[in-house]
């Protein structure tokens, strides 16, 4: 890690000055120029880093999904072909243990399930912005996903909860 800043940002009076306030890299080649804005707001200055924007284009990923086919129709043909199935080894053990065991063996040699419900591969697009937009890390997009939504909520009910809820994270 390189500091930017290499005068003070912090002077309290003519004698007493420190470098306090600092910009911490380890791009350094990324660098164009970095220092101190002069103002008299406060007695710390303001400190700024101009950087090279590298302007990647966006790249999609390919990924793939498994989901089951679950319908009404699909779940009304699954209960059909169930309620065609013997049941009478399970029902006529005494044993829970066996009869558990019955029933897994039944229900997953039967095949009902995967016949009415099929594993279907959807392919999914994912656009990747993290190589445009390198700052936003993991916990940067989780915190605007949590400000969003808590907005959004604060819209919809109109309260002074949501309200509170929403700018206390803002």
């Amino acid at each position: 890690m390189h500091p930017l800043i290499n005068k003070p940002s912090c002077i309290y009076t003519d004698s007493t000055a420190t470098l306090i306030d600092n910009i911490f890299t380890n791009e350094c080649n990324d660098v164009m120029t970095s220092g101190l804005l002069i103002n008299d707001l406060s007695d710390h200055l303001p400190v700024f880093s101009v950087c090279k924007y590298h302007n990647i284009e966006r790249q999609t990923v390919k990924s793939y999904k498994y989901v089951r086919k679950l319908n009404n129709e699909s779940i009304s043909s699954f209960t059909t072909d169930l309620a065609q199935e013997s049941w009478e080894n399970i029902l006529n053990t005494e044993n829970v243990n066996d009869a558990f065991d019955n029933f897994l063996t039944t229900f997953i040699t039967c095949t009902y399930y995967n016949k009415n419900c099929p594993v279907q591969k959807l392919m999914l697009h994912v656009t990747s912005d993290k190589i445009s937009k390198p700052w936003m890390t993991k916990g940067l997009q989780n915190a605007c996903k949590k400000k969003n939504t808590l907005y959004h909520n604060f819209l919809r009910e109109g309260n002074k909860e949501s309200e509170h809820r929403y700018k206390s994270i803002k």
